[in-house]
This record gives C-alpha cells, structure tokens and sequence, in this order.
C-alpha cells in the first residue's frame, strides 16, 4: 500500500472489532493519519493528526468508530462518522489540567467510552470528554509502576496494566469507574489485585503483550516483548501459575560490529547496550549470551594462528577499554554462559570511546582508533598460557577516527578515515619502541595526510548546465523548424536571428556549496596500492571519491579535489555505511544508509562502472544503518548487522566455480582452560589508561629520584654543618690573638648577603600575608582591655584566712570615673545649689 505518507511511518493500527479498519500514522514532516481499506490497497481518509511523535495508535475494541493517538506530550481523541458526503474524522486534542504533562504510551478505549492511559512516572489516568477525570495510584501515593506503563488489557472486568519495570499488575475497573473524588484531589489511591514481576534475576523491560490463543478464553499464557532483548513466555494464572520463561534471546538496540571464526560456523556480535552473543548460524542457535557492564563498540575473534584453539576475542567498548576473554564453544550455552566466558586481560589505550578497531592481515598488530583523535598499536605476543597484546604506542590524528584499513601487501601501513573529512596514512612498527618509556607516542611515525575537498555541488552544477545546454538547444531547433515552416508558407515575411531567439533567457546556475566543516568519512579502502576509495556522510553521500595513494606521490602533489568521482546510482544522497567485496572482486557489496544491500558487479576494466547493480531491502528503513559485512569462514554465505538490532545471513548462489581456501583448524585443548579469569572493572572512570599510566610512572620516577637527591644533598649539608660547628668550636677554645673572625671565617660575604635578602624577601611576604589578621587581632585585643582592663581602677583580687579557707574577702570592681563627662554634670550641680541658698537667704 502506497502514497500514504510523504517519508516517515511510525505506528500502525488494526481494528479488533471486525478486523477491517486499518490506521496508520506518520512522522516528520506531514504527520498524517491514514484510514486504509487494506483488502484493496486504498485510502479511505487521510487527515493532519499532531505535530508531535506518535508513539500509539489504540483502536476501540467494543466499536471501530472511535480511535485514540498518543505520543509525545499528548494524546488526541478521534471520531469516525459517516456523513452523507462520506466518512469524517473528528479529532479533540485531550488536555492536562492541573496535572503535568506527559509522553503517552499505553492507552485502552474501555467499553463505557472512557479512556485510560499511562504517563511518564508510572500512573494511571482515566480520562471523560478530554479531560482528566482521575489519577490513580497505590497507597501513600505510590506510583502503580516505577516506569511508563507501555499496554492496557481488559478482561472480565480487571484492567491489566504492563510496565516498563518489568511489572504486569491487575486492576479491579469498577473500584475506578465508581470512585467518588472530590474536585480538589484527584488522586485514588488503589492496591492491585494481583501483580507479576518477570525477570527478577534479570531485568526486563516490558514494551507489549499479546495472548497466546486469543480465541480461547481458558488459556492464560501471553507472549511479552522485553525491550531489554528477548520475548518472554508468560502465565497470568491466577492459582497456579507458572514461572515466566524467557523463550527467546535477542539484541537490546543496536548491533554495531560482528566477526566470525575462521575454523568454524560460528558468528559473534556486540551491541551497543553491551551484549556479546555468539551463534551457531548453520544451526540458527544463540550459544552464548554475556552483558557487559559498558557501551560496545568492537569486537574481533582472533585466528587459530594467535590462540591454537580460536577461542579469543577482543572487544572494544565506549569507555575507552579492551577486554580480551576466552570462551568454551563446545560448553558454551545461554544457562550456563558465566562458566563459559573468561576475562582474561583489560586494558585502556583511550579516555573516549573506541570507534574502530582491525587487526593486520599478518595478525600480529592490533590497531585501535577513538573519538579521541589517537590511534593505539598493539602488538600480540604469545605466552605459554595465552596470547596478550602489548602496547606500541599512539599516533594523534587530526581528528575523531571512523575507519581503519590496512593496505594489500603491506602489513604495517594502515589508512585511517577521520571524522572532519581527514585521511593519514602511516607506517606503524611491529614491535614495542625502546624510546617509549616516557609516553606512548610514537614520534618517529611519518604521517602522511590529505583533506576531502567537497565537489559534490560543483558536479551537479555542472549536470545541470549541461541539461540546461541541451534544453535549449531543442528549443533553438524546434524555433528554427517554426522559422522555416513560417518562411514556407510566408515568403514575404523577413525574420532576424536576434527577434528568433531573444526570448529564450537562460537562468541563472546555482552557487557552489561547499560545507562549513567537512563530513566525516565513512569507510576508506584500497582498490590498488596507488588508489584509495572513499565514501563520505551527509551532503557528500551518494558518491565514491577516488584519492591516489599518499605513500605514492608527494605530498604535495595531492590536489584538494578528487581524481574521479563515480556517482552511485539512483542514490546520489544515499551513505555508504559499509562494503565488501566478493570472489576476488567479482561483486562489491554495499551497505546502504536505509538498511539495503546494493550487490554491484565489479568490472576490472572499468572499476568505476557500477550501473550493473541490484537491491536487496532488509533492514529497517528508519534505523536499519549497516555498520559492517562479513563473510563466513567458507565464503558461502553473507552477514549483515544493523543499528535495528537484526544479524541477517544470507545464502551466496554464485555460478561460477568456487575459490580453493585453506582452512583453520581449531586444536582440541588449549591452555586456556587453566587460565584464571580476571574480575571486570566496577569503576570505569577510576580506571586509568595506558599514556596516564605511563606519565604517572614517570612522575613517580622523577620524584623518586629527586626525593633521593634531596636526600643526598641534606646529608652533605649535615656533614659540612657539623664540621664547621667542630671548626667554630675549636676557634673558640683558642685565645683571641689566634682565634679566626667570623668575617674571615665567611667563605663569600655575597652567600650571606643572598640569603638574607632572601630571608627578609619572604618575611615582607608572610607580613603581607598575614597583615589583616594581625590588623584585626590587635583591635580585637584593644576593644578586649578596653572592655576588661583599663575601665576599672585596678584588677579585682581575694583574700582567703590561712585557718579558715572558706572564709573570703574580695575586692570591689570599681569603674573608673569618666572626668570628662561627669565635671560638668558636678559643675551644673554646685550652680544650682549656690541659687537655692541664694534663694533662700533672701527669704
């Protein structure tokens, strides 16, 4: 079914009712929802829905008139009615009130027309006309569930609510149908009936359910989708029922790198969320399943010409660290997979994530690059236990590190893809450097570098000039036709060439544009030891840009743009996210933007003709991005993985006669199983890498030795100190006539001059230093004895009797009089008086 939305489809709907209502709701940028008559293909109603993400579309179960749309920071009611000009969608956008908004997941339509739904803290909400009628919780206002509730079921009268907590509790419906709440709160505080936790050993993550037998009331067994990765078989008895049993194991998120084992049919992933699986793909079985407390990001399977068994892997992660672990395939099995898996080494080249990781076709070097602008060798060196990598060192690259190759026949020179459009080139050594022992950082590597110039605009200004070329002169021609027909038919007439043509204008040639800051390189590879392929992101996608090799010409021979361009057909905006090639490169596979596998055939006498081509879809088309391709350990068969969380293998029907390959064979027993594993990192960011490692022993070094000079240089000083003392002592015993001044005893008066400036230097510096409290004491002590001391006549004292201790006499505190305050009061006094005898006399 087609032509119901513009680019994005993000949820489909299907009627339970009678099974014929079909709704499916679109993403950026229409976000149109679509009626479908899906038995013909065709669309009934087509209507604008909300300008937001929609994350559920939930169609009535009791009647398909009504339909409720749900996602990011709302939900919308919708009414399907049947007019006498054909069906209309009525949609009323549902509203919050007092309570705050949510992201909406679960939703169910009850049959008495109201509607609950879920919100972000793990509540129920019953929403009547649009609004929010009530808000339901456990007791003390507990949440019903720690995480967003993702379904709704109702059955006989109970309400199943499915969380992300990895929690299914069940509800009696009545109790919140007949709550009687009063205006000011909202809330109802209710116990479920009945609860499930599924998983308590390990976490799940609910996203949806769907019953067993649907059709058959007795049986109480639902399929449950874990987000964490798996589905899960569930019994919703309520007496007797069984023990949730997870019936299938996948990937949680994305998968973003894979190898396989070159002895056997085995397949190992990583995923993003940390996850190593390992498969037996001629099987189909899932035989070890290990979580890594960490964000993965590589992994590659050592050869049997490493570890005579082929049972070690090296897995890169976010953090920064490699992780080399051993694991047992013969007992390998998902109960038991603690027993199976070995840490055996942990190391930390880098303090970002690891994006690329690629061991040399001689396999005796171990490259990493980050998002740190590094790249870490390693070289593999083979023990009596087992085979540990040890570290070269580092190069620093213009920017984050994308891809790794190596070239053909060369097997230290590696070619590194940067994320600002950056190319290096570099011979690294095999062997770990005697002039390391301060850093890791290999200065005596040349690098050799060149830049991705954009010509992607210039190419298509030059198509549409062309275009525009041979447009008008169609035009020009079919004029001249018209001229000559006119001229047939009307000798007479007189028309110029300027009048013929002047009416034809050309329009003018949009700019070149050239990003800002160049894309980031996807995949670099060798097509020949003097030619490099690159395909790049973003708005230089859609092409493979051809560079010659750096190590083949000067470097300043390199032009800024590309030496061919070769466009990739019908997807000239397309990336190319990963390649491979096939049969000695009869075909090139590559892994597209939208999750296709584009299958070209290679022509050696044109490498750059790719019109031959066909396409296989098997990814998402929304996030089905393919980080890598491999081919089995015989060539026969294809492995895709993508950020959809899917491994697809792929069967190669070739007719041409197959190619003779030797392969590994894997040793029955091997010294790993006497290797003591190692415990994992708890804390990551406590955990130091290998440059802060090494300058750390080297400050350690350099304090050390300068702690031992200091050392040596005081005993020196004591043994000089105490001979002079001996020397000024002597001096002293001998008469003054023949003892020696201090003066002609000083060595150099300039020392002694030296470091009393020196002295007095830091003195003015302390006195600075500590002037304010020095200021603040002496006031402090000033308003002290101005409070205590000088305002009485003298200090208090006791006088005890020597027979009789009890018995005291003490002294008065007498304050001392204030003269200046309380002569004039006297004076004024004596006045007064004098005036009253005068007064009085005279009576």
């Amino acid at each position: 079914m087609n032509y119901g939305l513009e680019e994005d489809l993000l949820v489909v709907g299907l009627g339970i009712t009678d099974g014929l209502l079909l709704v499916s709701q679109g993403g950026d940028p229409d976000y149109m929802i679509t009626l479908w008559n899906w038995q013909r293909s065709q669309i009934t109603l087509k209507c604008k829905s909300y300008n937001r993400d929609v994350y559920n579309v939930t169609i009535s179960a009791s009647s398909s008139e009504y339909l409720v749309t749900s996602g990011s920071g709302h939900i919308k009611f919708w009414k399907i009615s049947n007019t006498f000009t054909g069906l209309k969608l009525k949609g009323e956008i549902g509203r919050f009130g007092q309570t705050e908004i949510s992201d909406i997941i679960g939703v169910y339509i009850m049959p008495d027309g109201k509607v609950v739904s879920g919100c972000e803290w793990g509540n129920i909400l019953l929403w009547e006309e649009g609004l929010i009628s009530l808000e339901i919780c456990r007791k003390h206002r507990q949440p019903c569930h720690a995480k967003p509730i993702t379904q709704f079921e109702y059955l006989n009268g109970e309400l199943i609510s499915v969380g992300m907590d990895g929690w299914i509790r069940v509800w009696f419906y009545e109790t919140i149908d007949q709550a009687d709440i009063h205006d000011e709160d909202r809330f109802l505080e209710i116990q479920p009936v009945y609860e499930f936790q599924i998983g308590e050993t390990l976490s799940s993550m609910l996203m949806c359910m769907c019953k067993q037998e649907p059709d058959n009331p007795e049986n109480t067994f639902w399929y449950a989708q874990d987000g964490n990765g798996g589905i899960w078989l569930i019994d919703l008895h309520i007496s007797k029922a069984e023990s949730p049993r997870k019936i299938f194991t996948c990937h949680a998120g994305p998968v973003v790198d894979m190898d396989n084992a070159t002895w056997g049919p085995f397949v190992a992933t990583i995923s993003k969320a940390g996850q190593l699986h390992i498969y037996n793909y001629m099987e189909k079985k899932l035989i070890l399943d290990h979580k890594f407390n960490d964000i993965g990001s590589q992994v590659v399977w050592f050869p049997c010409k490493i570890e005579a068994t082929g049972l070690m892997l090296a897995c890169a992660f976010g953090s920064g660290v490699i992780r080399v672990i051993a694991v047992t395939i013969s007992a390998a099995n998902v109960d038991t997979k603690n027993d199976c898996l070995k840490l055996i080494q942990i190391i930390r080249p880098h303090r970002m994530a690891i994006t690329a990781m690629s061991l040399n076709p001689s396999c005796n070097l171990l490259v990493t690059g980050s998002e740190d602008s590094t790249v870490f060798s390693f070289s593999i060196t083979v023990t009596d236990t087992h085979p540990v990598i040890v570290p070269i060192g580092f190069i620093e690259v213009p920017s984050g590190v994308t891809c790794l190759t190596w070239k053909p026949h060369c097997e230290t020179t590696l070619l590194i893809g940067c994320i600002r459009g950056d190319c290096v080139e570099v011979v690294l050594p095999s062997t770990p450097q005697t002039y390391t022992t301060v850093s890791y950082k290999l200065v005596q590597c040349l690098l050799k570098t060149f830049q991705f110039y954009s010509v992607k605009s210039a190419i298509r200004r030059e198509l549409m000039r062309i275009k525009r070329e041979e447009e008008r002169k169609e035009r020009m021609a079919k004029r001249r036709e018209e001229v000559i027909r006119l001229m047939v038919e009307s000798p007479e007439m007189e028309i110029s060439e300027e009048e013929l043509f002047a009416d034809i204008e050309e329009e003018p040639l949009p700019e070149i544009y050239i990003p800002k800051i160049p894309n980031k390189i996807l995949t670099a590879q060798y097509i020949s030891r003097d030619i490099i392929w690159l395909s790049m992101a973003g708005f230089d996608a859609g092409y493979i840009y051809e560079y010659p090799s750096p190590e083949s010409v000067e470097e300043d021979v390199i032009g800024k743009e590309p030496v061919r361009s070769t466009v990739i057909y019908d997807a000239d905006d397309m990336e190319i996210r990963s390649w491979l090639f096939y049969k000695q490169r009869k075909y090139l596979f590559l892994g597209m933007e939208h999750g296709q596998i584009r299958v070209c055939k290679y022509k050696s006498e044109d490498y750059t003709d790719l019109s031959d081509y066909w396409i296989l879809p098997m990814h998402d088309n929304y996030n089905g991005y393919i980080p890598k391709m491999i081919l089995s350990h015989d060539q026969k068969m294809l492995f895709t993985c993508g950020h959809d969380g899917n491994l697809f293998s792929y069967e190669i029907n070739d007719d041409t006669s197959p190619e003779a390959i030797e392969f590994e064979t894997a040793a029955e027993t091997s010294s790993l199983s006497y290797v003591f594993g190692i415990e994992d990192l708890e804390e990551i960011d406590t955990y130091a890498s290998l440059e802060e490692t090494i300058q750390k022993a080297e400050q350690d070094r350099v304090a050390r030795e300068a702690g031992q000079c200091k050392r040596q240089t005081r005993e020196i000083l004591f043994k000089l100190s105490e001979k002079y003392s001996n020397i000024v002592k002597r001096n002293n015993t001998l008469s003054k006539p023949h003892q020696i001044s201090r003066e002609e005893l000083e060595l150099d008066s300039r020392i002694t001059a030296d470091l009393n400036q020196e002295l007095e230097t830091e003195m003015a510096t302390v006195r600075e230093r500590f002037a304010f409290k020095v200021e603040r004491s002496e006031i402090g002590l000033q308003k002290l004895m101005e409070h205590f001391i000088h305002s009485i006549t003298g200090l208090p004292f006791v006088v005890y009797k020597i027979l009789q201790p009890n018995s005291a006499v003490h002294s008065l505190r007498q304050h001392v009089l204030n003269t200046d305050g309380i002569l004039p009061h006297v004076d004024t006094v004596k006045h007064v008086h004098t005036l009253n005898k005068q007064t009085n006399g005279a009576r």
